[in-house]
């Protein structure tokens, strides 16, 4: 069976997403992870497996971050609830009404921002002024992009891990 461009088309999203998350150098918008979920959708046909997918290769792109996290099963309630919303509005996509297109407009603009797992008390636990600053930025403008691996926080973690193996 072939497929066509059209059968990747997703209401108010765009193309399916075939990469994984972690090959962002920001944090994903929610449009980037429910693109994702999709694909997992697609391939597992159960939204609970699409869900934990989707969050297993979020958190993946969060701890790179080295920015707290909320518990798994608080942020797939989070992925599901807004994949709830988008079945709604794609339900409802026949009609011309303007409280429908306003919806769907206020959509739109929610899924062009950052897709938020982290933990409630972030700021407190985030350890480096940098990342709490790279999150703010995320949560904002999204100016701020990930760089390769901090090797000064690297070795200071490597040197953690021998004086716990020593004791």
């Amino acid at each position: 069976m072939t497929t066509t461009r059209q059968s990747d088309n997703i209401f108010l999203l765009n193309i399916r997403d075939l990469e994984p998350l972690n090959r962002f150098n920001k944090l994903p918008t929610t449009k980037e992870v429910l693109l994702r979920f999709h694909q997992h959708l697609n391939d597992a046909k159960s939204v609970c497996s699409a869900g934990h997918r989707t969050i297993d290769e979020l958190i993946v792109v969060w701890s790179k971050a080295e920015i707290p996290t909320r518990l798994v099963r608080h942020a797939i309630g989070k992925l599901e609830k807004i994949h709830s919303e988008w079945l709604l509005l794609k339900k409802n996509k026949s009609s011309l009404s303007e409280a429908q297109r306003e919806r769907e407009r206020k959509f739109v603009r929610k899924v062009h921002k950052l897709f938020d797992i982290a933990h409630a008390i972030d700021m407190t636990m985030i350890k480096f002024e940098e990342d709490r600053k790279f999150l703010i930025d995320q949560r904002s403008e999204r100016n701020m992009i990930m760089t390769a691996l901090d090797k000064k926080l690297a070795g200071m973690q490597e040197r953690v891990s021998e004086r716990q193996r020593e004791a």
